[in-house]
């Protein structure tokens, strides 16, 4: 007879999940094509309708939704639907890092399973759009507002509605309470919040943000560093400074509208939002940015006489040195200041003032 294995025989490292589970390992083609594409075009495009579904929950107290549910739409079913379509090599990832209990030990099991991050990030591209869109439309309603408080604005919205949907499919009334629909406004507001924060530091480091690119169209004007340094600088922004809270947020904001306890899986959506949040910010900060516009030349005399008139008596050398130099060069720059120049003639070559000069 042959020898039974046990389980206290196995040596480190002879052990795989394909070989528990009594398969071969996904194709390629699964891995890389298949799965990404159920995070991205399904569970990830889900997302938007189901986000404007959410903004209208806000404004009905959920009737929206329960109404949309009735027609048969039901974004947490065909999201539930979509992961068991994943190979079986991503769902065993997913579940490893979902079994995280605690901030650090959920980002050491994402790092260990990187595909995670990675699917974390192609679900929110969607909602990420679905924000520029938004912030697209408040600036073409009020086209002196800021791109990166339109963007932020976007990302505030976008989390709002997203947040008060989820509450509301898991509450057994299919509608939302006063203080529910506060709790998904107040977590969107604070979202938007956290996302102006982390634009206008991005602005001044001069990188680029994700949400204020979209809002304005446009790369903005780089600061010049290398590229190590505003990818860094970019996931330190967008990962740590706004995601990280803003995913913290928007999980109490659930545990208090559903009555379950505050902090359940505050710390992992936490680091996941981090995680997601740093790839994102990284890869967009990777970018250089538009060239800064050139600044406009003017003679050293212009430039003198501009500074002069901010203080002129810290200026007074330099607009008496620069003058010289123009009068003696034969140059004339001083076409707007004809009698600034008449008299600065006058006393640079010894001659008498005119009445009008004295």
């Amino acid at each position: 007879m042959a020898d039974t294995f046990s389980f206290e025989e196995a040596q480190p490292g002879t052990f795989s999940f394909d070989e528990a589970g009594g398969q071969s390992p996904s194709s390629v083609w699964r891995r890389y094509v298949a799965d990404p594409a159920i995070s991205l075009i399904g569970k990830g495009a889900i997302g938007v309708p189901e986000t404007a579904v959410g903004i209208a929950d806000i404004a009905t107290g959920g009737y929206a939704g329960k109404a949309a549910e009735a027609l048969g739409f039901r974004p947490k079913e065909a999201k539930a639907y979509l992961d068991t379509l994943l190979s079986p090599e991503q769902r065993e990832a997913n579940r490893y890092a979902q079994e995280a209990e605690g901030f650090f030990p959920t980002i050491g099991r994402a790092l260990e399973k990187p595909s995670t991050i990675v699917h974390s990030v192609l679900e929110s591209l969607p909602s990420v759009g679905a924000g520029g869109v938004v912030a697209r439309g408040l600036m073409k309603a009020a086209p002196k507002l800021a791109p990166l408080v339109a963007g932020a604005t976007g990302e505030g919205a976008v989390s709002a509605g997203m947040t008060a949907e989820q509450i509301r499919q898991e509450t057994p009334t299919g509608t939302l309470s006063l203080p529910q629909t506060a709790l998904a406004a107040g977590s969107g507001l604070a979202v938007g919040g956290f996302g102006v924060g982390g634009a206008k530091l991005a602005h001044r480091l001069g990188i680029v943000d994700i949400d204020t690119l979209i809002a304005a169209g446009k790369l903005p004007e780089g600061a010049r560093k290398n590229i190590a340094r505003r990818i860094g600088e970019g996931v330190l922004v967008e990962g740590a400074l706004e995601e990280m809270p803003q995913s913290a947020v928007e999980q109490l904001a659930q545990n208090l509208a559903l009555g379950k306890p505050a902090m359940e899986g505050v710390p992992q959506a936490a680091a996941m939002g981090s995680l997601a949040g740093g790839v994102m910010g990284g890869a967009v900060a990777s970018m250089p940015g538009a060239p800064a516009a050139p600044e406009e030349t003017k003679p050293p005399l212009e430039k003198a006489l501009d500074r002069a008139k901010e203080d002129p008596r810290s200026a007074a050398a330099d607009l008496l040195a620069a003058a010289t130099k123009d009068i003696l060069s034969g140059t004339d720059t001083l076409t707007p200041y004809a009698r600034e120049r008449e008299a600065l003639t006058a006393l640079v070559t010894g001659q008498p003032l005119s009445e009008e000069d004295s």
